[in-house]
């Protein structure tokens, strides 16, 4: 059923029914698509079987609404669509402008007769008459009055449509200018180069400034030649002007757009979105969110051995809980912020807190940790820490939810970003050797690590007098809840843990100190055999494994163990028997690889590493050693060949084989007399003559060719070689049997 001012459809056209007269069985309506269009005249008994459309026409009062600016996509606007613009909060303008038309129309609205065709116009004259102004003006009023849903905010002025049209375009309005030129109106042409400019360079790059925008499309598209040939740009009159591309800009794209554009999404939404809601809005309580994250702390330290020597600034990894703002855990050292940095903080939830605190002498109070071994259902840390493969173990075996927030967001963990502000102006009160962040970007900064004096040892005591201190400072403005306020909670983040866990305590799970180190050290693969467990370039042993036979088993077959191990030093490994599930036996370094005690396992690598690129050079060294040796041998080696053949040997090689014992002798004896005399050559050693009395042959092969033979039967003294040992003692036995 219709009711009055409801929009249906009829005839293909959509219809606002004006006013109804039952007695007479009439409704009239108007045409509200149709900008000529009057009021009609329908049967009532037709008309109220038809049903309303949903989607009505927006009159003018109802769009008295937020603007759209902010509600259309980048993409549309990037696509070069404009973006409409809608009448806002109504302004005094428009407030005088529906008065003046209500003052004009007077009675008209009020009056049925006026719906009628053969009565409207002398009654719209009589008021026009009445009023004094035109019957256009009247009948201009009217019929805004009618299609706007008959109400007096239907007669608003239209303000937020003036300008230029959806395209851009001026319509030749605009002041006069202020010195004498022709005004330019806007083309379609212009409209695109706008777009094109816009589009193309000024939303792609933060660093470009619209002037120089505007002075590149000039450039490009709005340059001719002179009389000589040589570009110049057309003036002002026959080109656009920069207002004109400026008013184009922030008319068409809004700021939202411009910003997403030129400054990224991630900077958008870190620096310029819009912030209605709080972190706190989903954090169920306390342990529900731990925030974690690392630091370089503003502070140079030096070594502890030498308080000459600066060691650089050290890292700080701090956990917190989003709830309570209490610190649960932390890390201070001199490892680059990584997964070791988390890992120590994880560890240090569990850690013995009396005995930390006795290592830095710091006063012991339990009360200063109520939240030993307790871990969170969710962890909130950046991707460079816990962004790697172990980190899932704290997922697995501790049950934890690990979530990595996205590059340039800390938005996502504000509470741990604030806190580390607050360590800043901490430090920055009296630390010596704090280097604010601002002195590295001055010209001539001053020299504030010739000021240091701390050393990490110092420093850890004063970082963990500053996390004590956190946990039982007020916090101001913080947001109480209203159970927290009747409770009389003060903001103090111990009191806000020790109220919040009563409910939560059966939630979160405790784990002891050497649970959570298992659970988080990273494990591989060792491999066992005779000369131990090897993993990782050292060799490891225990007496579990020595007892259960390992290594004789890894004699005969190599297996498989898995091993945890601390990154940062390899003199122990933790191994998992493969027999035995839960058992894990300490393993530390075999005498083979002692001279590693104390390296990390990096370290190890990189000795070996080292190593293994110093054996390509020595095995060249080796081939051309080995190559040097056979050059040399091969001389001689043909020597001995080339002595052999000459020798024309007569016998078999059995033959040669019989005499290898008295020759061995023979030259055993001459061996032993020229190694007993060292400063007495070969050939001045004492050798046995024996005269034999007999004709002599004439020696060819003895003699030189120059030497004149010796007669024939000449007697002559033959040296022959020393005697062996058996002939000494056949020649003693003839000497005593024979005197």
């Amino acid at each position: 059923m219709l009711f009055k001012n409801d929009i249906f459809f009829l005839h293909g056209g959509r219809y606002r029914l004006l006013h109804i007269a039952t007695n007479e069985d009439k409704a009239w309506a108007i045409n509200v698509d149709d900008q000529k269009a009057w009021p009609r005249e329908f049967s009532w008994s037709q008309l109220h079987k038809l049903e309303p459309h949903n989607n009505r026409v927006p009159t003018p009062a109802a769009e008295i609404e937020k603007e759209e600016e902010g509600t259309n996509t980048e993409s549309q606007n990037l696509q070069g669509k404009t973006y409409s613009r809608s009448r806002g909060t109504p302004t005094a303008p428009m407030l005088a402008v529906r008065d003046s038309a209500v003052k004009l129309l007077g009675d008209l609205p009020n009056r049925p007769e006026i719906f009628k065709a053969d009565q409207r116009g002398q009654i719209v004259l009589a008021r026009a008459q009445e009023a004094g102004c035109s019957v256009p003006t009247i009948y201009k009023h009217l019929r805004q009055f009618w299609v706007g849903g008959q109400t007096p905010a239907a007669l608003l002025g239209n303000f937020h449509r003036c300008g230029g049209s959806s395209t851009g375009l001026t319509g030749r309005r605009g002041a006069p200018p202020e010195f004498t030129r022709d005004i330019y109106q806007l083309s379609e042409k212009d409209i695109r180069n706008f777009k094109k400019e816009i589009e193309s360079r000024y939303l792609k790059d933060k660093r470009r400034q619209m002037t120089k925008c505007f002075q590149h499309m000039l450039e490009e598209d709005y340059e001719t030649l002179d009389g000589n040939g040589d570009p110049f740009v057309l003036p002002e009159g026959e080109r656009p002007t920069f207002k004109q591309f400026e008013y184009f800009l922030r008319k068409n794209y809004p700021l939202k757009v411009r910003l997403r554009s030129r400054e990224g999404d991630k900077d958008f939404e870190r620096d310029h979105r819009a912030v209605l809601g709080t972190v706190m809005a989903d954090c169920l309580g306390v342990g529900h969110y731990y925030e974690a994250d690392a630091t370089i702390a503003d502070v140079y330290l030096v070594a502890s051995d030498d308080i000459r020597k600066i060691i650089g600034k050290p890292t700080i990894y701090i956990i917190i809980d989003r709830k309570s703002r209490l610190i649960v855990g932390w890390y201070v050292g001199l490892e680059n912020a990584s997964w070791i940095c988390a890992m120590q903080a994880f560890f240090s939830i569990s850690q013995d807190k009396r005995m930390l605190c006795e290592r830095l002498g710091v006063v012991y109070d339990p009360a200063d940790w109520p939240a030993h071994q307790v871990f969170p259902k969710q962890v909130l840390a950046d991707r460079s820490e816990v962004l790697t493969k172990t980190s899932d173990q704290l997922a697995e075996n501790l049950d934890v939810i690990v979530t990595t927030v996205p590059s340039k967001r800390p938005d996502w963990k504000p509470v741990i970003e604030s806190e580390f502000k607050q360590t800043r102006m901490t430090l920055q009160a009296g630390a010596p050797g704090f280097d604010p962040p601002e002195n590295a970007m001055a010209r001539q900064g001053k020299r504030y690590d010739k000021d240091a004096c701390m050393t990490l040892k110092q420093f850890e005591k004063v970082i963990l007098e500053a996390i004590i201190a956190h946990n039982r400072r007020p916090l101001l403005d913080y947001p109480l809840s209203h159970k927290e306020f009747g409770d009389g909670v003060a903001p103090i983040p111990i009191e806000l843990w020790n109220h919040g866990i009563v409910e939560r305590s059966g939630l979160l799970p405790r784990y002891a100190e050497d649970s959570v180190r298992m659970a988080l050290l990273p494990r591989s693969q060792g491999s066992v055999s005779e000369a131990g467990i090897e993993f990782e370039n050292c060799h490891y042993s225990c007496a579990e494994a020595i007892k259960n036979g390992w290594f004789e088993i890894g004699r005969k077959k190599r297996f498989k163990v898995e091993v945890s191990f601390d990154r940062r030093l390899v003199d122990t490994i933790y191994v998992h028997d493969p027999a035995n599930t839960g058992k894990i036996y300490t393993c530390s370094l075999t005498t083979v690889s002692e001279r590693y005690e104390g390296f990390s396992f990096s370290e190890v690598f990189a000795i070996e590493k080292l190593k293994r690129n110093s054996n390509v050079h020595l095995k060249q060294v080796r081939t051309q050693v080995t190559a040097d040796y056979n050059r040399k041998t091969k001389s001689v080696f043909d020597e001995a060949k080339e002595n052999l053949k000459n020798a024309k040997l007569s016998s078999s090689r059995a033959a040669r084989r019989a005499d290898t014992k008295p020759a061995r002798e023979e030259n055993l004896r001459a061996e032993r007399q020229e190694l007993a005399n060292p400063h007495v050559s070969s050939t001045q050693l004492p050798a046995k003559v024996i005269s034999i009395r007999a004709p002599v042959p004439a020696l060819k092969s003895d003699v030189s060719a120059n030497e004149p033979l010796p007669p024939e039967g000449t007697s002559v003294a033959l040296v022959t070689t020393t005697l062996t040992p058996q002939e000494r003692i056949k020649q003693l036995k003839e000497k005593m049997l024979h005197g």
